[in-house]
């Protein structure tokens, strides 16, 4: 994997002292963008700099200068265009919103033609991670490495397909979202797969168009196995009640997340000669699902400031080819679907030389 090293000071990139304010240039004009927009006027010891769409393509060149670190938060389709854009010449870091491109040949095409260096200053923003009960879960997973990470099951489910607009949006072709929910939601967990337990070995699963509107499955699972050994399940869904669940079972505990709640079963004490009944489960943290919108976007503003400063030389952030990893692993998901059956993603990882 790609990790930083330090950042040549440049007009875009000087090293800061701790009292002056960085400035954030987001690319993109609603949805993550305005979050991103928001999150730059909140988090300390930033402030929003610029917003750039595309209608404004004569104000590029303002908008570089006003910008010490840039995000994009445009549609997906249009951040290999952005990226090439910023590679010729933007000297600042860079935070584009997952998925890093939308395919592995657009990884291919970016990692041929960035000039040295270039993506070495690119992270690619994958939110969950930063989520309180996620750091909370990694911490509890790798504070003993006896505790064997046995299966996870994964839920991103909503009623997308049921609204109004569904009929006449590009999730509901199969053309632009041949996948369905497994490119939206599923990349999510994908990621947090990978962060939680290593690299992804194969994967497979299926898709449906249980609602029946439009030609894009609005259903798809997931199944996938890493190379440490853990089984996981992924569901996603356009088509059900809300939810937004994980479960991870190991040899000691199960830990559970649903609904801002992060909770702890613990082994129970064997009795002799009898099964050990399940016991109680216990609440590790409990956080308003309001504040998750804003929460990660700000740490990862934090980790951000730090580069700039000079004062991070190995961020926690999600370089630009862990990135492309979790496209890799999607565009394997889309061939297991045409092979039907799972597909080992070392060939998938060679397409881009991870």
């Amino acid at each position: 994997m790609d990790r930083p090293g330090r950042i040549l000071s440049s007009p875009a990139t000087a090293v800061r002292a701790p009292s002056d304010v960085c400035r954030l240039g987001v690319i993109g004009r609603s949805g993550q963008a305005g979050r991103w927009a928001q999150a730059a006027r909140q988090a300390p010891g930033w402030k929003l700099g610029s917003c750039y769409h595309p209608q404004q393509d004569n104000r590029w060149a303002d908008f570089l200068r006003q910008s010490d670190a840039v995000v994009i938060a445009s549609p997906t389709v249009t951040h290999l265009g952005y990226l090439r854009k910023l590679a010729k010449g933007y000297r600042g870091i860079v935070l584009v919103e997952k998925p890093a491109v939308s395919s592995l040949k657009q990884c291919r095409d970016l990692l041929r033609e960035a000039p040295p260096g270039f993506l070495k200053r690119v992270y690619v923003a994958h939110n969950w991670r930063f989520y309180p009960w996620v750091v909370k879960m990694r911490e509890i997973l790798r504070r003993d490495p006896d505790n064997l990470v046995l299966a996870a099951e994964f839920h991103l489910t909503h009623d997308f397909g049921f609204k109004p607009g569904y009929a006449s949006s590009w999730r509901s072709k199969k053309r632009s979202h041949p996948v369905g929910p497994a490119e939206t939601q599923g990349i999510h967990w994908i990621d947090l797969a990978h962060h939680l337990f290593g690299p992804v070995e194969w994967v497979g699963g299926g898709v449906r168009r249980a609602g029946r509107v439009g030609s894009a499955p609005d259903t798809a699972s997931i199944f996938l196995k890493t190379k440490s050994g853990v089984h996981c399940a992924i569901h996603t869904s356009y088509v059900a009640p809300v939810a937004y669940y994980a479960r991870v079972v190991t040899s000691r505990s199960i830990l559970t997340y649903s609904d801002g709640v992060l909770q702890i079963q613990r082994q129970a004490t064997a009795r002799a000669g009898r099964m050990s009944r399940p016991a109680a489960r216990r609440t590790l943290l409990k956080v308003s699902l309001g504040d998750l919108l804003l929460q990660p976007l700000l740490v990862q503003l934090k980790e951000l400031r730090a580069l700039l400063e000079g004062r991070a030389r190995r961020p926690d952030l999600v370089s630009i080819r862990e990135g492309m990893a979790n496209v890799a692993v999607l565009e394997g998901f889309a061939g297991s679907l045409r092979a039907k059956r799972p597909l080992t993603l070392a060939a998938f990882y060679s397409r881009i030389s991870l």
